[in-house]
């Protein structure tokens, strides 16, 4: 990349950060803890309209009851269990599956502040989820939003796979989407 795109790329990142801090509080403030694992649904309808606007074709996919039942098998989770789906046919030859998750662990004791609001301190952002996986939503999400903004094509049809209960297994949405056959790609980015 030449110095003037990189430059270019390093400014747009910058300009950013309020940005990615915004959509991190909106993420960590929408408990997602494991269980139960209840506000799957809500997450998902967050997120939605975020990859709309990015040009992504999107997928609220629950895992059906009667796979969740025979699988899954943890009477401590309530709730739907969604996951999004979000793809982008740029009509390239190759593919790439980017995916993480959207559960957190329960908060637990000790904390100084409330786990599910962001603190900035010291130049680190706090909250449940910030370092697993919320804040890699967040920074796929301003890596997107530079894209778009800046009219990048990439170089590889995009399939983003955010899915639940990682956290508690054995069987995921990651593991769902996987039996379904809704993971198709060349590479994938975890």
């Amino acid at each position: 990349m030449e110095e003037r795109k990189k430059a270019a790329l390093a400014k747009s990142v910058e300009r950013k950060e309020n940005e990615l801090i915004g959509w991190l509080t909106e993420l960590v403030g929408i408990p997602t803890f494991v269980p139960p694992g209840e506000n799957y649904g809500k997450i998902v309808d967050w997120l939605f309209p975020v990859f709309e606007g990015f040009g992504f074709q999107c997928e609220r996919i629950e895992m059906p009851e009667d796979v969740y039942a025979a699988k899954q098998k943890n009477d401590e989770l309530i709730g739907e269990r969604a996951n999004l789906l979000a793809t982008k046919d740029t009509g390239a030859a190759e593919s790439v599956v980017i995916y993480t998750h959207l559960d957190v662990v329960p908060a637990g004791e000790g904390w100084s502040a409330s786990p599910f609001e962001t603190v900035i301190k010291n130049g680190r952002v706090y909250g449940r989820g910030v370092a697993d996986s919320k804040g890699s939503v967040a920074s796929l999400l301003t890596a997107l939003s530079v894209m778009h903004e800046q009219n990048w094509a990439s170089k590889y049809n995009l399939t983003v796979a955010l899915t639940t209960d990682e956290e508690i297994g054995p069987y995921s949405g990651l593991c769902y989407f996987a039996d379904a056959g809704l993971l198709r790609g060349d590479y994938c980015l975890c």
